[in-house]
């Protein structure tokens, strides 16, 4: 279900990029948060964490108060391997408004943090998973995709159980 909104997205993106944009349309420096959030999508779906996190980037002054692109942001610094600006991203993501993140958001900075704090991230992260869970469930048994969906889904909080066991296990005691 989530591949599939990814997928739109980027397609869409890539529509949008390809058609001439109109002269009253807004150049991408003035563009609004929410293209640039689709356009930075596209670009790190497409393998390109590094132009994703320029264009991010060069939307400081709006990103810094989106959630979801600080979000974005966070998952670019991941896969170019700077964890420290991934967790300020999803610390102050989480600071603005953490409702509005994802349980994946959760799930990374509990995996770049450390004892109780890593707990309560990996708890909140598991209680994302598990309303996601709770909505797929009435439904799983009568779509399969539904179902492998419902399945990555409790894959998930089982790997996020054993992190936070072995949390307990190693930094906490």
């Amino acid at each position: 279900m989530a591949k599939k909104k990814k997928r739109a997205a980027a397609a869409a993106a890539a529509a949008a990029a390809a058609a001439p944009a109109p002269a009253s349309a807004p150049s991408l420096s003035k563009a609004l948060p929410a293209e640039v959030i689709v356009r930075a999508q596209a670009l790190l779906d497409g393998g390109d964490p590094a132009a994703a996190r320029e264009l991010l980037v060069a939307h400081a002054d709006t990103v810094q108060d989106s959630p979801d692109a600080l979000e974005l942001l966070a998952l670019c610094e991941l896969d170019l391997l700077n964890e420290t600006a991934a967790a300020q991203c999803l610390r102050r993501a989480i600071a603005l408004n953490p409702a509005r993140l994802s349980p994946a958001a959760f799930m990374s900075l509990a995996q770049l943090s450390e004892g109780p704090e890593a707990l309560r991230l990996y708890e909140r992260g598991i209680s994302g998973l598990q309303d996601e869970a709770d909505v797929l469930a009435p439904d799983a048994d009568h779509d399969p995709i539904i179902a492998e969906e419902l399945a990555s889904i409790r894959r998930k909080m089982a790997l996020a159980l054993c992190a936070m066991t072995e949390i307990y296990m190693t930094d906490c005691w």
